[in-house]
């Protein structure tokens, strides 16, 4: 469609638009442009190639940028868990319990600077996810602990046994 009075353009460049000169149709082909502004060499500190770059795009049209990266040895991780430990979740921990183990051993092959820390905290204190009731606050159910915000139960460490 030609827009006159605003601007002197067509926005598609299909037979619809034969009136409009090519250097009126926008966007125009080919228009988009990428400038790699920075692409310094994999090092300890350089992990990603390229590190910056400028991209000049019509607006809705995509642009696939190749970007390579490099593992780290020995990178650092720290993993921590935060777990909700109310009573119906206890299937999903028993089962965190003994994936972590797995993940804590596959982890040390990747890296030796790796740490694993773990929290809980048991519902909120609010209906309906917890009872109001006295009696029900201090203990839920049979066996259950009182509803608590947080807890931290093990600091990030590299004891992950």
């Amino acid at each position: 469609v030609l827009h006159e009075g605003i601007v002197d353009r067509c926005f598609s460049p299909g037979e619809q638009h034969l009136t409009c000169s090519k250097n009126h149709v926008y966007p125009k082909d080919k228009q988009n442009t990428n400038y790699i502004i920075k692409n310094e060499q994999f090092s300890i500190n350089v992990l990603f190639q390229p590190q910056d770059v400028k991209l000049n795009l019509n607006v809705g049209e995509k642009f696939d940028l190749l970007i390579k990266y490099k593992h780290a040895r020995n990178y650092p991780v720290d993993l921590y868990y935060l777990m909700d430990l109310s009573a119906s979740m206890k299937d999903d921990k028993d089962s965190l319990s003994k994936l972590g183990n797995k993940l804590a051993d596959v982890m040390q092959n990747i890296t030796t600077d790796f740490r694993l820390g773990f929290g809980s905290f048991v519902e909120k204190v609010d209906m309906p996810f917890v009872s109001t009731v006295k009696e029900k606050l201090k203990e839920p159910c049979s066996g259950c602990v009182a509803p608590y915000g947080f807890k931290n139960h093990l600091r990030l460490n590299n004891d992950t046994k």
